[in-house]
């Protein structure tokens, strides 16, 4: 797999986690978990924002030429 990269998962907890991986020889840091319970209280809308918020931001700063035209919204900012 190449690095940096994201990695989505449900923990042993159950929780909704997304962590990143910035290099082959680092390990992956937990950068959002979130208790599914947590998520599940949200209106869909808000739960995909708040998960697609995260990842797009994290990509928009590893891929900043990619993503230079997008406004992404912080991640508790609302539209």
């Amino acid at each position: 797999m190449t690095t940096p990269r994201l990695e989505i998962y449900l923990d042993e907890s159950g929780a909704l986690c997304i962590a990143k991986k910035e290099r082959l020889d680092a390990p992956s840091r937990v950068i959002l978990s979130v208790e599914l319970d947590e998520l599940k209280s949200l209106n869909p809308a808000d739960g995909a924002y708040r998960v697609g918020g995260t990842v797009l931001n994290v990509l928009r700063l590893w891929h900043k030429e990619e993503f230079e035209d997008w406004e992404v919204p912080g991640l508790y900012e609302k539209p």
